[in-house]
């Protein structure tokens, strides 16, 4: 039969990680497969510049890169099919933003989310060839005009700080732009700039959490609070 799961439901799953007690609850669906994000944060991770100031902090170049790295073992529980950090692009199909709507004025034309090419830009031959400008742009939104702030969906993603896997560009009014990464701030979704054209490297350390992609073949049982848990698997 069909269960019908919303976001913010307890479901039962055991990654098999040593050190990570915490549990999961259903964060949406992706490419078929049901998406569970943990409750607690993983660890932390530094972020320094563009490519980190030593070998334990990262920087902007490698920062998805780790982030998604640091949550792969996660992904070798039961029915998974894979794990990676939480990215924007999560939170935005829970909220329902819409970053398509967004502009940026780059000289005399308007460009729209998904319309930036590379060439748009100032040459930074190290930073466009890791960070496809042609895919992101910058926004900012605060969740409660999207979701009420009593629901187990906002209280899922909301109320902390962490890293989101994703990447922002942002043109300023002083004909440069600053390379950023996503990340949450309490009820806000938001982007912080590591680097600048201008010169000058940025630090930031933030915790991070973990997304794991489970096989559309599973089998949810049914729900049971005895356990603390709403479903199991």
């Amino acid at each position: 039969g069909n269960v019908i799961l919303e976001a913010g439901d307890l479901i039962q799953y055991n990654a098999g990680v040593t050190g990570y007690d915490g549990k999961w609850k259903v964060l949406g669906a992706e490419d078929g497969n049901l998406l569970v994000m943990s409750t607690s944060d993983i660890d932390t991770l530094e972020l320094y510049g563009i490519n980190g100031n030593d070998d334990t902090n990262y920087g902007l170049i490698n920062a998805v890169a780790r982030l998604n790295e640091l949550c792969e073992s996660f992904g070798y529980g039961e029915g998974a099919v894979g794990a990676r950090s939480i990215k924007v692009e999560d939170v935005n199909r829970l909220t329902g933003y819409d970053p398509t709507t967004y502009s940026i004025q780059v000289g005399p034309k308007v460009f729209y989310y998904g319309d930036i090419t590379a060439d748009t830009y100032p040459d930074n031959d190290e930073l466009n060839k890791t960070i496809d400008i042609s895919k992101y742009t910058d926004f900012s939104y605060t969740a409660s005009d999207y979701l009420e702030s009593t629901s187990e969906s906002y209280k899922m993603i909301f109320g902390k700080s962490y890293w989101l896997a994703s990447y922002s560009v942002r043109w300023t009014n002083a004909n440069h732009h600053i390379y950023q990464l996503f990340y949450i701030s309490s009820n806000t979704v938001s982007a912080n700039c590591l680097i600048s054209e201008l010169g000058g490297e940025l630090y930031q350390s933030e915790d991070y959490y973990a997304v794991v992609e489970l096989s559309p073949n599973i089998t949810i049982g049914t729900k049971d609070d005895t356990l603390g848990w709403s479903y199991t698997i």
